[in-house]
């Protein structure tokens, strides 16, 4: 696949080799200097919690919700049991995300390659994913996205080589990622697609690869659990709003994006510019279906941040893009850099300079943009409850509770303390989607069914503890005083427990307070979703965490 003619500085293959080395040894060095057990992110603590459950028997899908394909969650379960042997699960797992990173970053360069940029464009754009925050931030904490990317650059680096075979495992990368996550659907069967169009019957392999991949392992998993494609398809398709989607969809859409334009807005404006200067120059050959593949792909990437119309999705679906801003926007600057250097008469030396510096200013612009949330993140600042604050958290539920115990809390908290949730409530926003849809319907089924086991485990006082996340702290003292928990309107924010009406009652009927509440600082200030009653957005400067443990007869409800 040859792409837009790029060949910055005629790289030799050495030269790249050992920009490659220095990005890697750089990468590894902050990845494990920067190594931490803290909170980093509710899916990530999910997901973990999760793996640790399947490390302890339980049967993925039919014991326990899981929204993700099984690949994903079987490399957890397998690196938590490996943690566990070696002293340190969440250390391990996270240790492991460093290298799928660098991983990812060399699968990108040899994409690059693959489509024909020069080595030093291909550097340029690996350097350039590296820095952006999206795909920093997420590759922090274990989620599906990362491992899906790498089965996805897999798959298109396959595709490349035309061979019936290398065809054949371009499809089976395209089940794997689509074993990983749904949201690789519409890129691998763009693969087959395009390999049937282009390759005729040699394509068929790469279709064959796909379907034949995927539907193994799901139907394998559907049969063994009888919950597969109700965990995966029909739970995800349930996390829509069912009124006003379109509304629903173009806010989130706006919002997100304005989140990702916000840090990375630089290399979005230059990857876009980039995409939009090699179709100029390939104008010409727009009949060649592989141009129109990288292009098509390429756009397909950075559309990535529509999935946030999904409900539970934000920002981060975006990192399914970042490999593509890197690319074309390494491909932009090396085509300016190119432009200042070039030696002609109608390019004097006035305007290379003017070139060069506008070049050098986007590259700096773009870097002085990024750092200051890569930086955020690798201090802690960013995380949820930082490892300081996590040990606090860790103390007061070992505290009130043994091995064994039934907890309610965030699965991050049950993962590093190793105590149950209640009912393996773990994946709180879709069961909360599954409450609330059957009360407005007026349908009572397995969402409201759970709910009412939690509350009634609480108030038998089989719940050792509880810990409720989520108040900000004025909202907190309203709790105290009136005894009642907040309204998710008034701004859980994301943090569905309190607002579920069986739990709520069970709690205050049955619980006391343990203890002081907790606090972290909050990695955002102001409420995405909730407002007060002119519109305007609640803000936060702390998270508060409150524990409560089982009252005994004659105990008021508060400590």
């Amino acid at each position: 696949m040859r792409a837009p003619a790029s060949s910055p500085a005629g790289w030799s293959r050495s030269r790249a080799t050992v920009a490659l080395l220095t990005l890697g040894t750089a990468g590894l060095a902050v990845g494990v200097l920067s190594l931490n057990d803290s909170y980093i992110d509710f899916g990530d603590g999910n997901y973990l919690y999760v793996a640790w459950r399947l490390t302890e028997g339980a049967a993925l899908y039919s014991e326990i919700l899981s929204p993700q394909p099984p690949i994903h969650s079987l490399l957890a379960a397998g690196l938590v049991w490996l943690g566990d042997r070696l002293g340190s699960a969440i250390l391990t797992v996270r240790t492991a995300l460093v290298f799928v990173h660098l991983f990812t970053g060399w699968l990108l360069y040899r994409l690059a390659r693959r489509w024909g940029f020069g080595r030093g464009t291909a550097v340029l754009g690996v350097l350039i994913w590296a820095l952006c925050p999206i795909n920093f931030r997420w590759s922090l904490g274990w989620q599906s996205e990362n491992i899906e990317l790498i089965f996805l650059l897999c798959a298109q680096i396959m595709l490349c080589r035309r061979g019936g075979l290398t065809l054949f495992l371009a499809g089976l990368c395209g089940a794997a990622a689509l074993l990983c996550n749904m949201t690789a659907a519409p890129y691998v069967l763009f693969n087959a697609l395009f390999a049937v169009v282009a390759f005729r019957r040699r394509g068929l392999l790469c279709a064959a690869g796909l379907l034949g991949g995927w539907l193994a392992v799901a139907l394998s998993f559907e049969i063994a659990t009888g919950a597969f494609f109700q965990n995966t398809i029909l739970n995800q398709v349930g996390s829509y709003p069912e009124q006003g989607l379109l509304a629903y969809a173009a806010r989130k859409i706006l919002q997100e994006g304005r989140s990702v334009l916000r840090v990375e807005g630089v290399w979005v404006g230059l990857a876009l510019g980039g995409m939009v200067l090699a179709g100029a120059r390939a104008r010409a050959r727009w009949s060649d279906p592989v141009a129109l593949y990288r292009g098509i792909y390429s756009l397909g990437g950075l559309l990535s941040i529509t999935y946030v119309s999904k409900g539970g999705t934000v920002d981060y679906i975006f990192c399914l893009g970042d490999p593509y801003v890197g690319m074309w926007a390494g491909y932009a600057l090396v085509s300016l850099s190119e432009r200042a250097a070039a030696p002609s008469l109608a390019t004097p030396d006035r305007r290379r300079w003017i070139w060069g510096t506008a070049v050098f200013l986007l590259l700096l612009t773009g870097t002085v943009q990024s750092i200051p949330y890569h930086w955020r993140y690798l201090s802690q600042q960013g995380s949820e409850w930082p490892s300081d604050r996590m040990r606090l958290v860790t103390a007061r539920i070992e505290e009130h509770t043994r091995p064994g115990d039934l907890i309610l809390a965030p699965p991050h908290f049950a993962f590093i303390t190793r105590r149950r949730l209640v009912e393996d409530f773990s994946e709180t926003y879709l069961w909360y989607i599954k409450w609330l849809n059957e009360m407005r319907a007026g349908e009572p089924g397995e969402g409201v069914a759970m709910m009412e086991r939690i509350g009634t485990a609480i108030r038998e006082g089989r719940v050792a503890l509880i810990a409720l996340n989520g108040l900000s702290p004025e909202l907190e003292r309203q709790s105290m005083v009136a005894g009642t928990l907040p309204e998710e309107a008034q701004g859980l924010e994301n943090r569905y427990i309190a607002s579920i009406d069986p739990i709520r009652r069970a709690v205050f009927a049955a619980c006391r307070r343990a203890g002081p509440r907790l606090s972290s600082n909050l990695p955002h200030s102001a409420s995405r979703v909730f407002g007060d009653a002119s519109g305007r957005p609640l803000v936060y400067m702390q998270e508060e965490l409150t524990f409560w443990t089982p009252r005994h007869q004659g105990e008021s409800g508060l400590d």
